[in-house]
Parts: structure tokens; sequence; C-alpha cells
């Protein structure tokens, strides 16, 4: 028997895929782009130096964010997948053990993510021949990247042996990435006072925090070097951790053992607390049914409705302590802008995963074959979705606006003339986002509702979801921008001056007209061809096997 056969069996798979190569050759291409855009932006005002600097630590933000979401794009799925189609059993009927498939699984996965790496590390080191970027700090990088990708990977894999879906294995592994990376910089700087920069304590509580290597990368002749190694350490010690639990988890996983008295009884007061008792039940079920089948297939559940309540609280709790304690600090400019895109890109996410997952759900199932046969025409069908999406984030979406709005007139009140606020062109770019915020949500759950159709999973279909409605318009404002500078600045060509005003302008019809042609070829879509679309065999989609790096 070969040592580690799965690892054999999944390379020798990868090796055979064209996507594996072009995979790097894309990333390779993104990581160019990004460098010379910085290299045109930074050689305007700096010097060679300067603008060294400003490639290395913009290149090293992007890597650091490739590292970062490899877990969540590569191994969340991994042993999912295997557990919702009844196969992980199958191979510990063979004589592999549980590292055996945790090992395999993880490397085939990761392969991708690992050559996109050593593509993007060659690129790292071009900063270095224009100066203000040591040696040291190159090295640090490297070595940086490999420890925050290991850890990413290892947190999939623990999330992926934990659960049995995929898409909450996906969340999972976000929110244990985004505490390591932000909750635990937020709770030391903001609660317990442990500033990042301080060589006391910092070095011990942030030991586990990804930041804490890109702030020792970033300024080497401030921070010891023994921080950064202990760092590395407590990192690469909770990644082996996490694949330790993801071995135990896995050798266990597939054993079919009766529950538990106490977890069952926790389930049926999950269960009962979630859809109400029976007559509560029988009652919904009577006013549901009356109004539309699909309404009451999916409203039912009342634990959506509060988690989305209690995560919106908890931020704006948060928000209103930190005001307290720190005045006038989260009422400026960027404070507003910070927590306004939050709210919409966080909702239009969650918006996009729930307006998706029943129909991508029961497509694997095969309900939705058992949908289309009911008596129901498309338009009552789609009807019922999105009134359960309406009544599920609704209320949210318009407590996130009188919230957002809030925050404004207490921005308003801090200026001494109201008059000269309201010309300002911040006050006018954020009523457009204002007035976007709802339209762009409305824009998600049609396009979401229309890409759970044509998807094979449900993370498939959010975030093409996200790229469709809340991504591309960015994408073409940046590069209208690019274009403007590049023929204003580059080529001297100068046709007609844009204000200000004018830019926003352009900004809100982007975001208003690219979601409204999206929108509207989703509407006529499922309206026309609900039917033949839920009929129709789906795989993986190209940019999907791109994606999952």
């Amino acid at each position: 028997m070969l040592f580690l056969p799965v690892i054999e069996r999944e390379l020798r798979v990868a090796s055979h895929q064209a996507r594996t190569w072009w995979r790097r050759v894309l990333v390779a291409l993104v990581g160019l782009v990004v460098l010379a855009l910085v290299y045109f932006e930074s050689s305007r005002w700096a010097n060679a130096p300067r603008i060294g600097g400003e490639m290395f630590i913009a290149f090293s933000v992007l890597v650091f964010v490739f590292c970062l979401l490899a877990g969540p794009l590569s191994t969340s799925d991994c042993l999912t997948a295997e557990k919702q189609q009844g196969t992980l059993g199958l191979l510990f009927l063979t004589r592999l053990r549980s590292h055996d498939v945790v090992l395999g699984k993880m490397w085939g996965a990761s392969v991708s993510a690992l050559y996109g790496l050593l593509a993007l590390l060659p690129l790292l080191s071009l900063p270095l021949l224009l100066g203000g970027v040591g040696l040291r700090q190159l090295w640090m990088a490297a070595l940086s990247f490999l420890v925050v990708l290991f850890l990413s990977l290892a947190t999939g894999m623990f999330a992926s042996a934990l659960v049995r879906r995929s898409l909450a294995a996906f969340v999972l592994t976000m929110i244990v990435l985004a505490f390591l990376t932000i909750g635990l910089p937020v709770i030391g700087e903001e609660f317990l006072g442990i500033r990042l920069h301080s060589h006391r304590l910092a070095p011990f509580f942030y030991a586990p925090c990804p930041l804490l290597s890109m702030e020792s990368i970033f300024s080497p002749g401030r921070a010891p070097v023994w921080r950064f190694w202990l760092n590395l350490g407590c990192m690469s010690g909770l990644s082996l951790v996490l694949f330790i639990a993801s071995c135990w988890l896995t050798a266990r996983a597939w054993r079919d053992r009766p529950p538990s008295a106490a977890g069952a009884s926790w389930r049926e007061r999950i269960h009962r607390w979630s859809v109400g008792d029976a007559q509560a039940r029988l009652a919904y079920r009577r006013r549901a049914l009356n109004l539309n089948p699909v309404f009451w297939l999916d409203d039912r559940y009342r634990l959506r409705k509060t988690i989305l309540w209690g995560c919106f609280l908890l931020f704006v709790t948060f928000w209103m302590v930190q005001w307290q304690w720190e005045g006038r600090y989260w009422i400026r400019y960027d404070a507003v802008v910070t927590v306004g895109l939050s709210l919409q890109y966080v909702l239009g996410f969650w918006l996009a995963v729930e307006a998706a997952r029943r129909f991508a759900e029961d497509r694997q199932t095969g309900a939705l074959e058992l949908m289309v046969c009911a008596p129901l025409t498309n338009a009552e069908i789609v009807r019922g979705r999105l009134k359960v999406l309406c009544w599920q984030f609704g209320w949210v979406v318009l407590a996130s606006l009188a919230f957002c709005v809030f925050l404004l007139i207490v921005n308003v009140l801090k200026w001494n003339s109201v008059v000269l606020y309201w010309r300002d062109d911040f006050t006018l770019a954020c009523l457009g986002g204002i007035i976007l915020f709802p339209l762009q949500l409305a824009y998600t759950a049609l396009v979401g509702l229309h890409q759970g159709l044509t998807h094979r999973t449900v993370l498939q279909a959010a975030f093409a979801t996200v790229w469709r409605v809340l991504l591309l318009p960015w994408l073409a404002f940046v590069l209208f921008a690019i274009a403007d500078d590049l023929v204003r600045h580059r080529l001297g060509i100068r046709i007609f001056t844009l204000s200000d005003k004018m830019v926003i302008l352009i900004w809100f019809a982007l975001f208003l007209f690219c979601g409204l042609g999206f929108a509207l070829r989703a509407g006529w879509c499922l309206r026309t061809q609900f039917r033949t679309l839920a009929a129709r065999a789906v795989g993986d989609r190209w940019w999907w096997r791109l994606l999952r790096i």
C-alpha cells in the first residue's frame, strides 16, 4: 500500500486538469495588473523608493487576502460533500485512516492555492528592485503568507469535518478567520486597551492574529524579531491543532449513532421554538396556504428572522457603545461610510444566499421537480419566494435605512452651518447610497432567485449574484476612474472637466442601471422560462472552477 494514497490520487487528478494551470496564470495576471496600477498612480507624486514601498504594501495586502480566502473557497466543502452524498463511510471500509483522508482532501483542494501563491511570490520581489523594501521584509512576507495559507486551509478542513452542509462550513470558516483577523484586534484595542504596536502584552494576546505578522512586515525596524517568530509559531500551532481535530472528527463523522436523549431534547426545543407548537403551526398553515403554498413552505421557520435581527441589533449596540466611549470618532465621514457599506454588503450577501438557497437545495434533493409538477404557475412560485424574502429582510432593511439616516443626521449636527453641509458632495453621495440601498437589495432578490435555478450549489449562485449586482458596478466605476486619469493626466487630453458632483452622478447611474439590467433579465427568465430552467441539468460553472483556489 502506498504512503498517503489519497494525496497521490488527488495530485494525479489535479495534474491532469487544465484549470489547475490556468488558475496560476489568472492569479499572476491579477497580481501584475495590481502592481501596474499602483506603479502608475504612485509615479505621479513619489520617487522610486517610495513607489517600491507603495507597491510592496498594496501587493502584500492582495496576497494576504488571497491566502485568507483560500480556506473558505477550497477546503470548506471537501468533507461536507462526501457526507452529504454518503460516500465518506466508503473510504473507511478500506485500510485508509482518518489522517489519510483529511490530508488527501486538504492537499488536493489546496494545490491550486499553493500554486497561486508560488506565482505571486516572484512578483512580490519586483518592488525590491525599486528600493524602499529590504530583503528582510521580503522573506518575512513569504513566510507569513505560507503560514496564513496553512491556517486558512486547516480552518476550512475543521469546519468541513464539523458540519454537514457546505454553506454552514463556509460561514463557520469565515467567522473563525474574521475573529482571528479582525475580532482579536477589535477586542484588544477597544475593550482591553492592548495596542497592537505595544511590546508588553500585544505579542502574546495577538499571537494567533494574522494581522500581527503584517504589522511586523510593514514596520520591521520597530518590532523585535522574536515577536514575528512567536506569531508564526502560534499560528502554525493553531493550524496543527485544527488539523488534528479534523482528523478526530472525520474518524467519527461517518458512523451512524443514535442521537442521545439530551441532544434529541435540545433539537426538539429548538424546532418547537423555530416553528411553534402544534396548534400554532396548524393555524399558521391555514393562513399561509391561502396566501401562497411556496410562502408557507419557507416562512414557517422563525429562527432565520431571529438570527438576522440578532446580528443587526448586536451591530447597532456595538456602534452605540463605541460612540459613547469615543465620541465624535464614530460619527466622522469615514465611520458613516464604513457603517453604511458594511450594512449594505453584509445584508446583500445574506440576501443572495437566502434567495438562491431554496431552489439550489431543492435541485440537489429532487424537490424542485415536485414543485414544478404542482398546480402552480411560474408567477405564483416566484411571488411566494419574493414574499418570503420580503417578510424576512424587509423590516431589517427599513431599520438599517433608519440607522443610516440617524448617522447622517448626527453627522450634520456637528457642523456649524447646516445649509453649507447640505451643499457638500459627501452628503450628496450619502443620499445616493441611501436611495441605492433598498434598490440593490431588490435587484439581489430577483437575480438570486434566477441564479439559484441555474447553478449547482448555493455558494455558486450567491457569488454569481453578488458579482452581478454588488461588485460589477464597482469594477465599472474603477475602470472609468482609471480611464479618466489616463486620458487627462497621462495623455494630456482634456475634452471636458468632470466635477465632483458629475462623478457622483456617474457612480449613481452605474449602480442603478447595471443592477436594473440584470434584475429585468432575471424577472423575464423566471416568468417565462422557470420550468425549462428547473428541468435543465447544471454543473459547475467555469468561473467557479477557477475561483475555487
